[in-house]
């Protein structure tokens, strides 16, 4: 699996993202992230020497560029943020061999997920 960044947020990030890069043509900045957990962080006023406390998401999170012109390539971009093709290669075999596998399973889940949000966000069968 490829690795991410540790990131921090006030609002829970979502699990898939994408933004346009350009009003013509088909470049998008892609993020993935995961691992999110929710927990409190306190801040410090000087001022007051009063503490406060909120609510930050820790996660993990890996971006990308891609030019994508159809569904397909937005799904492989999306699964290319999190896993090389020796990643899908070497988990594709752990599958055959134990479909309880929990690697395995992970990673058809992430599948299904992007598979889902592209469905939504990119036409299949689009050029």
């Amino acid at each position: 699996m490829k690795r991410g960044e540790l990131s921090h947020a006030d609002n829970r990030p979502q699990s898939l993202e994408f933004r346009k890069l350009f009003e013509h043509g088909n470049t998008y900045e892609l993020t993935a992230n995961d691992n999110i957990e929710e927990g409190v962080a306190h801040a410090h006023a000087p001022e007051t020497e009063e503490c406060e406390a909120r609510t930050e998401f820790t996660y993990t999170t890996r971006r990308d560029i891609a030019d994508i012109h159809s569904y397909d390539e937005a799904v492989a971009a999306f699964i290319a943020l999190k896993y090389s093709f020796a990643d899908e290669f070497s988990l594709m075999r752990k599958g055959q061999a134990d479909k309880e596998n929990a690697e395995y399973t992970e990673y058809i889940s992430f599948v299904e997920a992007c598979k889902a949000f592209c469905r939504e966000h990119f036409r299949e069968g689009e050029e």
